[in-house]
């Protein structure tokens, strides 16, 4: 375990409250963590961090740092728990949805792969699993399987109904 995050554990294990503590930009540890992409530091802050405590600006900040950091396994499990974050706005003014449209390269489309990638994605859409389910619900499993930011993505728009003000677009 690195030193930072064992200093990390001992101040928590202390002041668990710092977790809750916005900076002057009103961003807790965990999206400070994201926006400077220290992984290990990441995942230990958000296993520690009481995001029901947090209003909902704060949240929608935390979903957006993890973003704009690539961290799209926690941004999935944040939005996840909080479905209601997908239309609120962080303290930029920023809904989750424009994050994710300026990220084309976490999508499979947004970007030219490299060769091995390449061949990870001719297998994943060759179906490899066989007698794999068909049905609306197997195929969104599939499809969060292959790439959660898409998977995110497509749920965010289905139930946006006519939320997306298209202005901010």
């Amino acid at each position: 375990m690195a030193k930072h995050i064992k200093i990390a554990e001992l101040l928590v294990e202390k002041y668990p409250n710092l977790l809750l503590i916005p900076n002057r930009s009103n961003r807790v540890p965990l999206g400070m963590a994201c926006l400077s992409r220290q992984a290990e530091m990441v995942h230990y802050l958000y296993s520690m961090t009481l995001l029901g405590e947090l209003d909902d600006q704060t949240k929608a900040m935390i979903l957006n740092d993890s973003i704009r950091g690539e961290f799209y396994d926690i941004a999935l499990d944040i939005l996840k728990c909080n479905n209601d974050l997908a239309i609120k706005q962080d303290f930029l003014g920023v809904y989750v949805l424009n994050e994710l449209a300026g990220k084309p390269s976490a999508f499979h489309s947004g970007s030219k792969p490299v060769f091995w990638q390449r061949q990870i994605y001719a297998c994943a859409q060759l179906g490899i699993h066989i007698g794999q389910d068909l049905s609306e619900s197997g195929r969104e499993d599939r499809h969060e399987a292959l790439n959660p930011m898409r998977a995110m993505l497509w749920k965010l728009l289905k139930r946006s109904g006519d939320w997306i003000p298209f202005h901010v677009l």
